[in-house]
């Protein structure tokens, strides 16, 4: 019997989480604070609708996949028995061999406290010359399993840091690079665990002539802006990075991956990451958030400018009133003021703001320059937003005073 493993996880798979723990927990404290504790039945409400949901996966595998067991499949069975007993998993997942239509895959997952492991058949098949190789697949998805990467408790504890930018979908590579060191542990050559990987990028037939030294030299691509970009969105290492860091785990040496395009990183960095769906839904959601904003924003400058306009202009309009009150306060000489008020010094300094008119009884309306069309946040088109000095006439005196057809928040203190 093989002693148990001691599998070093990816060095910064630890430190990612740590972060995320801090900063999730965090927010869930926040979020519970402002909701006073109704969060709880969201999160309720959450969980229900994930079991319904994986529920139809779980049952999809257990109703049509062959289940792995002693009797079924024994080989399959030894090989996961041994990788549990090595990796010192004590209670035996269920595992299944899928029909997956040609997709070279494998995977773990939990639903109500049961762990599965799931061997997509092309993988299996494609491996009959090599079935050593096949450990290296068991391995990964036991780790996943080891680890806790299966844990909803653990996925709900981070999700609110599951969407940042970059450690989002970092956290996510770095478990993938942690559960290959576990497939590599259980291979008894290293060069299975590369050949493993060779079936995912070369299939069911070439992976046996695949020149491993060519695949992982092309690493040396991935320094471009965009398969640097995307793969600091994705969820997955590109393929041929994680045959590179097997290579370091067999040979010893410390693991130099190429370093990534630092424009890629400034546009990772405001990009929203969509678990699962790369960095092109991450800019979709970004063009979203930005449409949305703009369809707030504009209108809120367009009033923001309309009222700083109009500030102006209910400045100048009071000086027009001021100087109708001085000069334009008796009856005998009010029609030579009216005549001229335009070419005053009041009238002159409105003239950049709005128009003046003088009209049927003397009232004067003054209409500030503001764009025609729709009505605007102010509460109306530019007519509804003047100014009206009406005069009233006694015992030989004028008297003036102001009207508007204003909302009662945008009307100025005189004309109140």
């Amino acid at each position: 019997m093989h002693a148990t493993l001691a599998v070093t996880p990816y060095p910064r798979e630890k430190t990612l989480f740590a972060i995320h723990a801090w900063l999730s927990g965090l927010i869930w404290l926040i979020l519970l604070a402002i909701t006073f504790g109704l969060l709880l039945i969201y999160l309720l409400f959450g969980y229900i609708a994930h079991v319904f949901g994986f529920s139809y996966f779980i049952s999809h595998v257990r109703g049509t996949g062959a289940r792995i067991t002693a009797e079924q499949f024994p080989d399959l069975h030894a090989r996961i028995v041994r990788g549990c007993e090595r990796l010192g998993i004590e209670k035996l997942p269920e595992a299944y061999l899928l029909q997956s239509d040609g997709v070279f895959n494998a995977l773990a997952a939990k639903f109500l406290g049961s762990h599965y492991v799931i061997l997509f058949s092309p993988i299996v098949d494609a491996l009959d010359e090599r079935p050593d190789a096949l450990d290296f697949y068991i391995g990964h998805e036991l780790g996943h399993i080891h680890r806790g990467h299966t844990s909803w408790f653990k996925t709900v504890l981070i999700l609110p840091t599951a969407f940042l930018p970059l450690i989002g979908a970092a956290y996510r590579r770095a478990q993938e690079y942690t559960c290959d060191r576990y497939g590599f542990a259980l291979c008894n050559k290293p060069e299975d665990a590369e050949f493993a990987l060779g079936v995912i990028s070369a299939g069911s037939r070439r992976w046996a002539h695949l020149n491993r030294d060519a695949f992982i030299a092309q690493t040396q691509d991935t320094r471009g802006f965009w398969m640097s970009y995307h793969e600091l969105m994705s969820d997955y290492p590109w393929l041929s990075k994680r045959m590179l860091a097997i290579r370091a785990l067999a040979t010893g040496e410390q693991l130099k991956a190429p370093s990534r395009h630092i424009l890629a990183k400034l546009l990772a960095l405001v990009t929203i990451r969509v678990p699962g769906a790369g960095g092109g839904a991450g800019l979709l959601m970004i063009v979203a958030i930005i449409g949305i904003l703009a369809a707030v924003a504009i209108p809120a400058y367009h009033d923001y400018t309309q009222r700083a306009k109009l500030v102006v202009f209910d400045q100048r309009a009071q000086a027009v009133l001021a100087d109708l009150q001085t000069r334009g306060s008796d009856l005998a000489t009010v029609d030579s003021v009216l005549d001229g008020l335009a070419n005053s010094p009041a009238g002159t300094a409105l003239q950049p703001f709005g128009e003046l008119e003088v009209g049927n009884g003397g009232t004067i309306t003054l209409t500030p320059h503001l764009p025609a069309g729709k009505p605007s946040l102010l509460g109306g088109k530019a007519a509804d937003t003047s100014l009206r000095f009406v005069p009233a006439v006694k015992d030989g005196k004028v008297s003036w005073h102001c009207e508007t057809d204003r909302q009662a928040r945008m009307a100025p203190a005189f004309c109140r």
